[in-house]
């Protein structure tokens, strides 16, 4: 096992926000295919990561996938502020807090398999992000400020309900994979033409009947 995954939290806001998201979710990480049965062991397990670099060794990765989670996740969360990566996929989520947007270290936010119907507009604030998993949830639309992921260049979509995009999406420079297969999208906004670094865009099982001429400036699309 990878040592830096059982340093022990000397932060004091980490080591209380994790205890905090043990009790909330006790039941469900016991009750789960894991069956951790204390905090310690959860934390030994390796699904908490450390920053070895960082004197007080901050949580930096969170890996909650397939624990049976369900409701909203909790707005604490926020506390974890060197997270740079985090997976809350294949659960039962309801709920993304506006506080995600604290956690400005980001670069990778998996939520694909949840129930999640929106997205907070405080998401826009995660300017590092990179990679933005969603597939697989109840979205039907995105909010305008997720044109403002300036770093994003990975957008999963798929087998969600999204009958339409915001046009601030042509605002993600560095986008280079789009994966929107099995929605409910009707069209696309020209601004589509505007994502210059698109190397791949998935679109089939939607209700296109047509594309926006501006497609036809995605140069670099394979």
């Amino acid at each position: 096992m990878d040592a830096t995954n059982t340093l022990p939290v000397t932060n004091d806001d980490d080591d209380e926000m994790l205890a905090s998201l043990w009790e909330v979710w006790k039941t469900s990480l016991q009750e789960s295919y894991y069956g951790w049965t204390s905090l310690d062991q959860w934390i030994a397990s390796g699904r908490v990561g450390f920053d070895p670099s960082h004197p007080h060794h901050r949580v930096n990765r969170l890996d909650l996938y397939g624990c049976r989670l369900k409701g909203p996740i909790p707005s604490q969360l926020e506390c974890l502020s060197s997270l740079t990566q985090l997976n809350f996929s294949h659960n039962e989520l309801t709920g993304l807090p506006p506080e995600v947007g604290q956690l400005t270290s980001l670069i990778r936010l998996n939520l694909s398999g949840n129930m999640l119907k929106d997205l907070p507009p405080e998401i826009g604030r995660l300017s590092f992000l990179q990679r933005l998993y969603l597939s697989r949830n109840q979205l039907r639309s995105l909010p305008p400020e997720v044109g403002c992921l300036s770093s994003l260049q990975v957008l999963d979509i798929d087998h969600s309900r999204l009958t339409s995009l915001p046009p601030e999406m042509g605002r993600l420079s560095s986008l280079t994979r789009l994966d929107l297969i099995a929605n409910q999208l009707t069209s696309l906004p020209p601004e589509i033409g505007l994502l210059s670094s698109l190397l791949e865009l998935w679109l089939s099982h939607n209700q296109l009947t047509s594309l926006p001429l501006e497609i036809g400036h995605l140069s670099s699309l394979q």
